[in-house]
């Protein structure tokens, strides 16, 4: 064989390597190498004695070189060919699950009705759910709790239904692969007497629901839990949880993406997302802020001490005052106490839980730390609202704060003007002095 027959197979066998691993931007060029040598290798094929064979060798080169230019179609082809098959194996598995979630929709509906909220419930057993004056509601002794059938998927557990409040319902599988992977919430409806936000359980879970959950467009092979929506008719899934959703694009749009030489990490770095918690408070974007502040929480690396880390120390602040202004007092008061036990010198931090524990109806407890921010800092940025705070629970009257966004939406009022407060110079009581 020729020498041009030989750089044939040579860059065609390269071709085929770079192929594999995953090379795609030099399939082209090589081609046209091993064609060139190719073409060449075909005119001279070499010595007599072997020139049928040189001419085989450079056919099968240009072939083999080609064969990257066709991996696609093969690709696409056993694709379609397994997706087919798992469709035929899923088909009953999906008709049980429309059945399932048919027969519990009137069950939930009329559960709705009834209470006012739409069930949250695992197995047969419906967790509490509490009125906004704060009373826990008692569903009436003749309505009769939907029987929750077994997953499809995975016969082994039930289907589980998650509220959303008033909005609706999510009636969740474990999906093909039979793994569950819906987080379930912390807290589900305040117990605070007061206006909150349906959708910040689930940015507080601090994954995106789009990420775990079974996206039709992936074809028959696509993971993830599958979710049956139960609401008015007049509402979908995707309508009800959007601002969820742009509060999580809000977020991707702000965070760095995880560094290249990290390939274990498929999520942004932790205090990266915090940064962008940080922003999102400033800008008014409570929602967002909250889901990139938990993802930051929950993505801590343990083998590092935090707390030097400035952007991740205040996280669960951060977490905090977007629950303050999404309505969930009582669980944002839980943690800035978190927060506090390693900073318990953090004046912010005791005004913002003094806000928290007086919304939440502990008046005697907010008092304390209102007391407590100033002492800390009386000449800093928050003593001036601490102390008028103080001083009226002191007299038994209605403190006057920033006030929740969520209740600002309500009434249809203005954002309030971000002006720097100015310090009091009258000084509330010591702690130790107040009863």
């Amino acid at each position: 064989m020729s020498n041009s027959v030989v750089l044939a197979a040579f860059f065609a066998f390269l071709n085929v390597l770079f192929m594999f691993a995953g090379f795609h931007a030099v399939e082209i060029p090589l081609l046209a190498v091993a064609a060139l040598f190719a073409l060449v290798g075909l005119r001279k094929p070499g010595v007599p004695e072997s020139e049928r064979q040189g001419r085989v060798v450079a056919v099968l080169s240009i072939v083999l070189a080609a064969l990257p230019l066709f991996k696609p179609l093969a690709d696409s082809l056993i694709l379609a060919r397994m997706q087919a098959v798992r469709a035929k194996q899923t088909a009953p598995m999906y008709t049980a699950l429309d059945a399932a979630a048919k027969g519990l929709a009137d069950s939930v509906q009329e559960y709705r009705d009834a209470v006012g909220f739409y069930p949250m419930m695992f197995g047969d057993t419906a967790l509490p759910q509490y009125a906004r004056d704060g009373t826990l509601i008692e569903p009436p002794a003749d309505l009769v709790l939907p029987a929750i059938p077994a997953d499809p998927f995975e016969t082994s557990r039930d289907l589980q239904i998650y509220s959303v409040g008033e909005l609706g319902a999510m009636i969740v599988s474990a999906g093909q692969d039979g793994v569950s992977e819906f987080p379930r919430p912390d807290v589900i409806l305040p117990i605070d007497g007061q206006p909150s936000d349906p959708l910040a359980p689930y940015a507080l879970a601090g994954v995106d629901l789009r990420r775990i959950t079974y996206d039709p467009t992936n074809g028959a092979l696509g993971n993830g839990d599958i979710v049956r929506w139960q609401g008015p008719p007049e509402s979908s899934w995707d309508e009800t949880m959007k601002p969820l959703w742009d509060a999580w694009d809000a977020v991707d749009s702000l965070t760095p993406p995880p560094p290249d030489d990290d390939r274990e990490l498929d999520h942004p770095l932790p205090e990266d997302d915090a940064l962008t918690a940080e922003s999102l408070l400033a800008d008014g974007q409570y929602l967002g802020a909250l889901a990139a502040a938990s993802r930051a929480v929950q993505n801590r690396r343990v083998h590092e001490n935090f707390w030097t880390i400035p952007q991740l120390k205040k996280a669960d602040l951060i977490r905090a005052k977007a629950l303050y202004h999404l309505g969930h007092y009582r669980t944002g008061a839980d943690y800035v106490i978190d927060y506090l036990q390693n900073s318990p010198n953090d004046a912010e931090a005791h005004y913002w839980l003094g806000k928290m524990l007086y919304l939440g109806g502990r008046p005697t407890e907010a008092r304390r730390h209102f007391a407590a921010s100033f002492e800390l800092d009386p000449k800093g940025p928050f003593a001036a609202q601490a102390t008028d705070a103080w001083s009226a629970l002191k007299a038994n009257r209605t403190p006057h704060f920033e006030m929740p966004d969520i209740v600002r939406r309500e009434r249809n009022l203005p954002a309030p003007e971000q002006n720097s407060p100015q310090v009091q110079q009258n000084q509330p009581p010591m702690i130790d002095s107040l009863d």
